[in-house]
């Protein structure tokens, strides 16, 4: 089976804990992987069925351009989307600066809302296509030090 008949699954931060745990899933059931990580130099999959374009999900503006690129590379169907990368800044609010802040909002969950309506279209188009999103327990529950990480993934 080739590459292009494989089904093509979309992971945001593919290169690192979930996510990586998640690749390697994916591409032990055969599936194709395209990961979107913020570090492209941290490559640890090293698969014929595998590569990752690097994105920075912390900036809206930059994200948009650089996801309308990755979709005009993209020429088979895509199976999933997996919104799940993710950071954590953590400490008291007032110990926060407005950059981490905003660091964290827009990674956690504005960049998930930008990747899937860039990849909404599409999905649309072809009919099929399931989107994902990794949440966290801390969302529910929340953590002293953790009241933004805990808001961004409650937003999510």
């Amino acid at each position: 089976m080739s590459v292009e008949e494989k089904p093509l699954i979309v992971i945001s931060g593919s290169n690192s804990g979930i996510g990586l745990a998640m690749t390697r899933e994916m591409l032990d059931r055969r599936h194709a992987v395209l990961g979107l990580v913020q570090d492209a130099e941290r490559d640890p999959v090293q698969h014929p069925d595998y590569r990752q374009e690097q994105v920075d999900m912390s900036d809206p503006e930059s994200l948009q351009t650089r996801i309308a690129e990755i979709l005009r590379g993209i020429d088979g169907p895509v199976r999933a989307l997996v919104n799940n990368a993710g950071i954590g800044r953590m400490g008291f609010l007032e110990q926060l600066s407005v950059s981490d802040l905003q660091v964290v909002m827009n990674t956690n969950f504005l960049s998930h809302a930008i990747v899937t309506r860039a990849f909404l279209p599409l999905l649309k188009r072809q009919g099929y296509g399931d989107i994902v999103f990794t949440g966290s327990e801390s969302a529910l529950s929340g953590t002293r030090q953790g009241s933004v990480y805990c808001a961004s993934k409650f937003a999510m």
